[in-house]
This record gives C-alpha cells, structure tokens and sequence, in this order.
C-alpha cells in the first residue's frame, strides 16, 4: 500500500490526500532568474458518517484547512514512502477555494500556491522583480551625471524576511560599476562622485530601493582635482566709473557623499583663485582678493566660494604705513566760496583691509589708525599732507593767489568705527581762510573791526569889523574823536592746554593791533572772557576792544579796511 504524506508548515492532510497537479513559470531577468512553481491541491473533506454529525464534521475539517494554510512563505513538502516528491522552502497561498455544498458527506476544495524553489534559482534566492539601472546624462559645463536605480522586491525564505533578503540583494549592488562606461566619454580621470543617495523601504509589499546619483567632470581642467567636482564662473568688471578693473570668481566643490569633510575644505581651500583669474584676465592683478567668502555645507559635502581680485596695485610711498596692502582710500572734494573768496577741502574715505574676517579687517584697520599716529603724530595732520597735496595741484585751475595756503588747522574732522562691518572711516576739512601768525593752537579765529573817522564841527560867525559879513570857524573843542571798534573770538584744538590757549589768544590780539591800531589811538575800554567750561575738550575766547584817537591834529586816516586781515607771505 502506497503511503502519501502532504505537509504545510505544521499541518499534513489526513484521508483522502488531494490529488497534486503541477505547472512552472520561468521568472526572466536579461536570462533566466528564476522558475515559480504553481501547485494545486484537489481534495475532498468527508463528514462523519450521517446528519446531522456530517455538518459538523466539515466545518472542522474546513476551519482546520483554512487555519494550516493562513501563513505564507512556509516549507510544502509531499513524500511519498518515505522518498521525497517535492519540497520548497517558501510558498504563497494564492487561493483557497471550497465548492458550494451542504455540507452532508463531502466537501470539495482547492488550494492554489505558488513555490519557489532554491535549486531551480540560477539569480538570488528570495529575490524577485530586480532592477539594476544606469541612466547617463551629458551636461552643457562637461560634465555626466549618473542615475543608479537599484531596487527588488523580496521573499520569505527559511533564513531571512522578504525585506532582509530584497535589501541583502539592493546593498549588494550599490556603488558605481566601473566596468559600464559609456564609449561616447573620453576622459582618463574619469572619476564618478557620488551627490546624493536616497533609500526607499515598503514593508508590505518586500520592496527595497536605491536611487544614486553620481557626477563627473568630463572637462579635463588643469585646476580641477577629478576626486572633487569644481565649477565656477567668471565675471570681469571694466568702467570709467571705478578706480580700478576688477575681476570675481563664483563656484562650488562638490565632494563625493561618503568622503570626509575635511578633506574637501582642504582641498577648497587651496584652490588658486588667483591663478584661474589673472590667467583668463590677461593683465596683472593683485593677488590679494579685495573679498573673500566660503560657505561650507558638510551635510551635502559641498562648498561654496567667491573671491573677488582688482587691479590696484599698492606702491608704499608713506612711509612703511601700509601692511599685507591695506590702503587709505581717500576722496578729495574741494569746494570754493566765491563771495569770500574762501577754498575748502575734504579729505574722506575708508580704511582698506584686503585679508581677513571682519574682525579681523577691523583689527587691522585700527592697527593702520596706530601707525599714522606714530608716523604723523596725528590723524589729522596726515589728512592735511593729503589735503595740502590736492590743494596745491589745483591752485592754478580754481584761480588761487600763490600767496594764499591752507590751514594746517582742520575746521572739522571726524572718525567712524563700525566693527560689526570691519571698517574705519576719517574724514577732516581744511580752508585756506586768514589765521594769524606765530600762533599753534589756534583753530579758528573770527573778528569784526569797526572804524569810526573823527567828525570836525564848523560854525559861522559875524566879523567884528565889516558889518553883514560872516566867517566860518573851526570849533576845536566840540570834535568828534575817531574810533576803533575791534569783537574777536577764537575757538582752540581740542585738548588744548588752558596755558597754550591763553598765549595764542593774546597772540592773535596783538597781531590785530599792529595791524589796525597805531600809536595815536589810546585804549578805551576792553572786555575779555575766556570760556573754560569744557576743560580738556575746545576752550573758547572772545575779547571787545575800543580805541580812540586822542591828537587834534586833522584825520586823514582812511575810512575803509582792507578785505584780508592777515596777507599770506
């Protein structure tokens, strides 16, 4: 007696065993893959003999088919006398089919599966539906991308899950082949950097995905490292507006994804900006960049630059003040009141720092206000050399007597520090307006002088001899004196000493005196004030002076002053 033994994960058919019929499907993938094998199971259940214990009986026997076949990816095998007929570790249950009965001897069914069967896999156990794609695609900037679609849907097997066996497969695969190359390319550091790497995972259905982008530079670039992708455009900037030509550089560094970040800024770090833009720029350049940026990203592996180069090249004509280039930039504006005849100048600009951060270009930019002051003794007096420079070049075209020069005294000046930007900026304004001599301190003098002429009375009179007839006489007593009128005010350097303000105060005092009053004239009354109020900031004095001219003598002084007070020698 033959003995057949059917078996599905723990459960095994008892009388009768269903009749098997099977059929095979190849699975191709380029060639043959893989072959499902498709089992049907024909059977019939019987009850227990009669109603109404049959109904019964069929309900349990279907309950306990239904509940031996609710798992798939379990192990089916038939023996038959002890020799085994067929075997497979994984099947899915397709159907389970009862026919329409009721329920009374026999009940007939049908069960579908579909097995998978280890030897008959000439690709990967527990892998179906695989995809292992490359996509080339050929830039306008000479480069490849590169899209790597890796992807499987999975099985249970007796070792691992559907999505462990489908991911196993996936990862299997990942990284560039450098066996495909495209024939089109021609590049020997072709080398593909991979951008970007995205996964996708579907539980429910056993899928497992990999999308790769890679890029390569096809350009050959003699500056471009084929491991670190470079682009980067150029700009050159030529107008009769700006002091200087200038030329920018703009661009990344795209690192490959699993590379270390370091290695990419270092590598970003040495690029030769200024080799790349003085070649394309055909003159001479600074080689140091008036702006300088990198904006690193280490989540991306990329790095973006700019740089900026021009053609100022600094000369040091000022004595050793000018460090790694930084420069005064300054502007001259000149304006001229022709009313008073008075010519005004100013000197204003930034300071000019080339390297650094913007603490840095601070730093520095306060280092360079140092050496002026160590060089010159002052901020100002450094303006003025720059002012006095402008000011004799263009004596001539604004019509300037060679006589008239400027004040060494500013009228204003004024520095602006701004460290959130990294920058200084000076400015001072110098005149040419009358200062009075031999004086140090002096910033600024104004004074009004008022000239009264002696008045002489005439009065007439009858002769004591000649009756109707009349003399005019001069009636000596009754004269108006002449009269000098001097209102001075001075205003000092800042930090003046009190001492040093008071001498160039009565200096000044004295040098309007020779000037305006002669030996004739007696003082009448003077009112003084010095303004000491803002000690060790500007002192301020003012004066009020009156003379009078004491002789009888007739006056024939003139009564005009000359326009210009102190004439320049």
């Amino acid at each position: 007696m033959i003995t057949t033994y059917i078996t599905y994960d723990n459960f095994t058919f008892t009388e009768p065993v269903p009749f098997v019929s099977k059929n095979q499907e190849i699975i191709n993938y380029g060639d043959r893959w893989g072959q499902i094998t498709k089992i049907t199971l024909e059977g019939q259940l019987t009850g227990a003999g009669g109603c109404p214990d049959d109904f019964a009986s069929l309900i349990n026997g279907q309950n306990n088919l239904i509940s031996g076949f609710s798992r798939d990816f379990k192990k089916l095998s038939i023996i038959e006398d002890s020799k085994t007929l067929f075997e497979a570790d994984a099947c899915i249950i397709r159907n389970i089919n009862f026919e329409q009965s009721r329920y009374v001897k026999m009940l007939g069914y049908t069960i579908e599966l579909d097995c998978y069967e280890r030897d008959l896999f000439s690709g990967v156990y527990g892998v179906l539906d695989p995809v292992n794609e490359y996509t080339f695609t050929e830039n306008e900037d000479q480069s490849v991308a590169i899209s790597h679609n890796i992807s499987a849907r999975g099985i249970n097997t007796s070792t691992n899950s559907a999505i462990e066996n489908a991911r196993n497969y996936v990862y299997s695969l990942t990284g560039y082949d450098p066996n495909i190359l495209p024939i089109n390319i021609n590049n020997s550091n072709y080398t593909p950097l991979l951008r970007s790497y995205v996964e996708n995972i579907n539980r429910l259905n056993g899928t497992y995905n990999i999308q790769e982008n890679y890029i390569v530079d096809n350009s050959n670039n003699a500056y471009i490292n084929p491991l670190y992708f470079t682009r980067y455009t150029t700009s050159i900037n030529k107008s009769i507006n700006s002091d200087f030509d200038s030329m920018s550089i703009q661009g990344s560094v795209q690192g490959d994804k699993r590379a270390n970040f370091s290695g990419i800024r270092y590598y970003a770090s040495g690029l030769n900006l200024y080799s790349i833009c003085s070649g394309l720029f055909g003159s001479q350049l600074n080689p140091i960049p008036i702006s300088l940026s990198f904006d690193e990203n280490s989540e991306a592996k990329t790095i973006n630059f700019s740089a900026a180069f021009d053609t100022c090249i600094i000369i040091d004509t000022e004595q050793n003040i000018f460090s790694d280039n930084d420069y005064f930039d300054g502007n001259a504006e000149i304006t001229k009141d022709m009313i008073n005849s008075l010519t005004s100048i100013t000197i204003s600009g930034p300071i000019i720092v080339r390297r650094g951060n913007l603490k840095e270009k601070y730093e520095k930019s306060v280092d360079y206000i140092n050496n002026i002051i160590n060089i010159y003794g002052s901020v100002p007096t450094y303006l003025y050399d720059r002012a006095y420079e402008s000011y004799n070049k263009l004596k001539s075209i604004m019509n300037i007597p060679s006589n008239i020069t400027l004040n060494p005294y500013f009228r204003s000046y004024n520095i602006t520090e701004n460290p959130e930007k990294g920058e200084i900026t000076i400015s001072a304004t110098f005149d040419d307006k009358d200062a009075p001599p031999n004086v140090s301190y002096t910033k600024l003098n104004n004074f009004e002088i008022s000239y009264q002429p002696k008045i002489d009375l005439f009065k007439p009179r009858p002769t004591y001899n000649i009756n109707g007839f009349y003399i005019i006489y001069e009636l000596n007593n009754a004269k108006k004196l002449a009269t000098v009128n001097i209102n001075s005010s001075q205003e000092f350097i800042k930090n003046t000493l009190t001492a040093n303000a008071k001498t160039d105060f009565y200096k000044t005092l004295e040098n309007i005196r020779n000037i305006y009053i002669s030996g004739d004239y007696v003082l009448m009354n003077e009112t003084t004030n010095f303004d000491e109020t803002r000690l060790n900031e500007t002192k301020n004095a003012s004066t009020s002076l009156e003379y009078s001219k004491q002789n009888s003598a007739k006056d024939t002084s003139s009564p005009f002053l000359p326009a210009k007070i102190y004439i320049k020698q």
